[in-house]
């Protein structure tokens, strides 16, 4: 009776050593899987904002143009 408790016993630890390997193993990709996903939103909020600051300092380009051309405009007349 003993031995077959202590077999049953081991067989349980095995079980739950096993499950624990799993669970480890499955908590290591999602962690993989999440650092993966930041990196690629970090790089996509990057690309945005580079090209939101490229539009904006095309856009102020413009009007310092259209300004330079009304001030040149107003001096000539």
């Amino acid at each position: 009776e003993a031995a077959r408790l202590r077999a049953e016993a081991e067989a349980m630890l095995a079980q739950i050593r096993q499950e624990k390997a799993e669970a480890e193993a499955q908590a290591a990709d999602l962690l993989a899987t999440a650092e993966a996903d930041a990196k690629r939103l970090e790089a996509e909020a990057k690309t945005r904002i580079e090209e939101s600051t490229a539009r904006r300092q095309a856009l102020a380009e413009r009007r310092i143009a259209q300004a330079e051309a009304e001030a040149t405009q107003e001096v000539k007349a």
